[in-house]
């Protein structure tokens, strides 16, 4: 038997009923939940539960409504997953993991949970219909994934189920794309019983020796019944990335739940296939897959976020290469692609809506909050562990700005509507060893800071400089919205270092 391809296999679960009767919408369409929502539609219904889209009353706003189906009603282990998967939702706050805005019980003394609606096509489908992915397009999705993980981890949450069908993406107006994990159902989770009334509801639900997953995409401790930990997920990064840029998942069809624990056991996983019409990757890309892929966790990278860092910084420095094929992510006419949009929800703004995915559960979720206006939350900027080293001064460049600020690079860092994306264009350039110009590296500076500390001081070289270009990036946090950030979206984002960019630009507007 081989490594080869393979559909994405359902999750194996233990000590559930698996035959749940066709779900009957029509006895819920027009129905009224808790006095707020209208069950507008059936949208997806799965093995265990059912997802449909309802209004809200007051607000008139269409969202997604998840139930269990009649048959699980009455199982408590389903029940109290459940239960244990809104309350992990709502504690993470990250605009590339999915959330849940409300959790109630229904008549019938089953649950309910609501979340944001929105529409698109999860990693497998899209792979389905484009193929494999230009492997930039790939990095800066799995960066995206990872970004969302070191999150979750942060909070001693393990998805545990990470796969193709899992991640769902949408499409931006410019053709890019936008990555967004779903289905926390038998997530792993430790720390929300310090933040909630009831921690034994988060307790972890899966006994010693029981086997929760999806084969080819679990981590073989997981597939073993032993413990899981963080490394379990980058496990099933380092599939799911393999697979997008193969264009084809990485066990044999033939194989089942022994074959494929066997191979991860006792062989070491293949480079990624090169696909026909696309670049393969570089060697430092297939590196990391496979160091992903090791069977021993201690062997993986130490944590999400320098998977992300190191997968950002290898998709930028492969736009300056050239000759590239990409799909959504084009470099024609010097367009970068951007990172995947992570705007969080800003006051009033209407949730985008997108499509439904099947997961472990019978069932996976999609959803996001999205706006027109672009935010960063402090509090994800400290997170982000690349640092940026601070500029000296230099003299002003003798060639033109504007033969500069013509680079792909630089119009990221200029243009960019979203601060992921000026943020990694901005260690992009720091770390190409390049020769900048003063005001380009304060531009940098202050856009690929790492926390409010840095951004802080990054305001001092701006004004310094006193280049148009660069006085723009202070204009743009001092004229952002003062909402956009916190699960309800009314924090400010910029908060930390709003009225440093103030200061800033009051003293460079009176010179």
């Amino acid at each position: 038997m081989s490594i080869a391809t393979a559909p994405t296999q359902t999750a194996r679960e233990a000590g559930e009923p698996h035959n749940a009767s066709e779900f009957d919408a029509s006895a819920w369409i027009g129905r009224e939940i808790d006095g707020r929502y209208k069950v507008i539609e059936l949208i997806a219904s799965g093995g265990m539960g059912a997802v449909l889209a309802v209004e809200h009353l007051r607000l008139r706003h269409r969202l997604a409504l998840k139930i269990l189906l009649p048959d699980f009603e009455d199982h408590a282990v389903v029940q109290e997953r459940f239960e244990r998967e809104a309350l992990a939702m709502a504690q993470l706050d990250h605009p590339n993991i999915i959330s849940a805005l409300d959790f109630g019980e229904l008549p019938d003394g089953s649950s309910y949970m609501v979340m944001p609606l929105v529409r698109g096509s999860s990693v497998h489908g899209l792979i389905e219909k484009e193929g494999a992915l230009p492997w930039q397009s790939a990095c800066l999705i799995a960066a995206q994934v990872a970004d969302a993980l070191a999150t979750a981890h942060a909070d001693e949450i393990v998805h545990r189920d990470l796969k193709p069908d899992n991640v769902l993406i949408t499409t931006e107006g410019d053709g890019s794309y936008r990555a967004t994990i779903l289905d926390f159902g038998i997530a792993r989770v430790r720390n929300a019983g310090r933040e909630t009334p009831a921690p034994e509801r988060l307790r972890t639900l899966t006994r010693v020796g029981v086997v929760m997953g999806t084969p080819g995409y679990m981590a073989p401790e997981q597939g073993a019944g032993q413990a899981v930990t963080a490394a379990a997920d980058l496990y099933a990064l380092g599939a799911l990335l393999w697979e997008m840029v193969s264009g084809r998942p990485l066990f044999d069809t033939d194989l089942d739940f022994t074959g494929i624990l066997t191979l991860q056991l006792t062989e070491k996983a293949p480079p990624p296939a090169r696909p026909e019409g696309r670049e393969p990757a570089p060697p430092e890309l297939r590196a990391l897959i496979q160091q992903l892929l090791s069977a021993r966790p201690e062997e993986r990278p130490a944590s999400a976020s320098d998977v992300r860092d190191r997968l950002r910084e290898m998709a930028y420095a492969g736009t300056t290469r050239g000759g590239v094929t990409q799909s959504h992510a084009t470099l024609e006419g010097g367009k970068l692609p951007p990172v995947w949009r992570q705007r969080l929800l800003a006051g009033g703004a209407a949730a985008l809506m997108f499509s439904i995915t099947l997961g472990v559960l019978g069932m996976g979720l999609g959803y996001a909050l999205g706006s027109s206006e672009e935010h960063e939350d402090p509090e994800v900027i400290a997170a982000e562990e690349a640092a940026i080293e601070e500029a000296a001064p230099e003299e002003a460049p003798s060639t033109p700005a504007e033969a500069d600020a013509d680079s792909p690079l630089v119009r990221q860092l200029l243009h960019a509507s979203s601060g992921s994306d000026r943020r990694a264009a901005a260690r992009a350039l720091l770390a190409s060893g390049d020769e900048l110009p003063t005001w380009v590296r304060a531009v940098a500076a202050y856009e690929g800071a790492s926390g409010c500390t840095e951004r802080r001081a990054a305001v001092d070289g701006i004004v310094a400089v006193r280049h148009p270009s660069a006085t723009a990036a202070l204009e743009r946090t001092v004229n952002a919205s003062r909402r956009g950030c916190g699960t309800f979206g009314t924090r400010d984002c910029y908060s930390c270092f709003r009225s440093a960019a103030e200061r800033g630009l009051r003293t460079l507007r009176a010179n």
